[in-house]
């Protein structure tokens, strides 16, 4: 199931290698999740589920804003492998609410539905690219996994990507994926990938709470 129909998009690529910077910046182009618990599916055949639990767990811990949970009712997340081009090992795309049943309308809660609020995201990843990075640099497919999904959930938070040779530790989880491996930065850290959130959503309200339906009002 979905909130809205799938149109307008936003995507974001992690790159195999890589504006030196310490911290990732929040993206103010990208939609915000107007509700906090956010859930997923896991399709991948090929890369660990315990990856993806393992993100989350960590985005949980290290941000307050939106909670991640598997699903129950809604495709909030879909997660999948894709064969993608060389170089990209993984990407998400943000769909917003444009042209959905709600769009220029106000949910119960009051906010508008429009472009500037998602209501589904697509995260893919190329199990052939994830597992030759992991042999590349010594680490298990566990590990090589849970950076990637990590990255793509930083995307999924607003949060941009950082590019250039981190030292170690990398203190975030937004360089590129080369970089997460050799520093062995597979989860997002404090307090670089928190901070990134929070520039990203303190402005916005009311904050992400809960699953406002539509109301069918104009904005």
């Amino acid at each position: 199931m979905v909130r809205s129909m799938r149109l307008f998009w936003f995507g974001i690529a992690l790159l195999a290698a890589g504006l030196r910077a310490q911290c990732p910046p929040a993206n103010p182009w990208l939609p915000k999740w107007s509700w906090r618990d956010v859930e997923y599916s896991f399709y991948s055949t090929q890369l660990p589920l315990q990856a993806m639990q393992t993100a989350v767990a960590w985005w949980n811990y290290t941000q307050g804003f939106v909670y991640f949970t598997p699903t129950y009712n809604w495709w909030d997340i879909v997660v999948y492998d894709r064969t993608l081009q060389p170089g990209t090992v993984a990407e998400t795309v943000i769909y917003n609410q444009a042209f959905s049943t709600c769009y220029l309308k106000r949910d119960i809660c009051g906010r508008c539905m429009n472009e500037s609020w998602i209501y589904t995201v697509d995260i893919r990843a190329d199990p052939a690219q994830v597992s030759a990075g992991a042999l590349r640099w010594g680490r298990s497919l566990l590990d090589a996994s849970t950076a990637v999904y990590s990255h793509e959930l930083g995307h999924v938070l607003s949060v941009w990507d950082l590019y250039g040779s981190p030292t170690v530790p990398a203190g975030s989880v937004m360089w590129q994926f080369d970089d997460l491996l050799r520093t062995r930065q597979y989860v997002p850290a404090s307090p670089c990938d928190g901070t990134a959130v929070w520039q990203g959503y303190w402005w916005v309200q009311p904050s992400p709470g809960p699953y406002c339906p539509c109301s069918g009002n104009p904005c």
